[in-house]
């Protein structure tokens, strides 16, 4: 499992989470969780987004697709882990 982890401040919080369940109603496959972003990146990103998929090339593309398509007035940037299996806490998982 990967996830695609993109932080964003208070401005941005609304439409991320307009957009992800957007998305989510439209793709089963779509899941995604918004929480605190983790502490040493709080001051300029007080929220983190995970979205989760099968393979590191599904992870990428919804990167891409969320901040160059969808969100791309924010500037946000976004990077790819390795997590845990679907619904299991993997360290550094919101």
């Amino acid at each position: 499992m990967w996830g695609t982890f993109i932080g964003f401040g208070e401005a941005e919080s609304k439409r991320v989470e307009e957009v992800c369940a957007s998305i989510a109603k439209k793709d089963k496959s779509f899941v995604y969780r918004i929480g605190p972003m983790f502490e040493k990146f709080r001051g300029k990103y007080p929220y983190l987004l995970l979205v989760e998929s099968k393979t590191r090339e599904q992870a990428v593309k919804r990167g891409l697709l969320l901040v160059r398509r969808y969100l791309p007035e924010f500037n946000l940037l976004f990077w790819v882990e390795e997590i845990g299996e679907p619904g299991e806490d993997a360290e550094g998982s919101v």
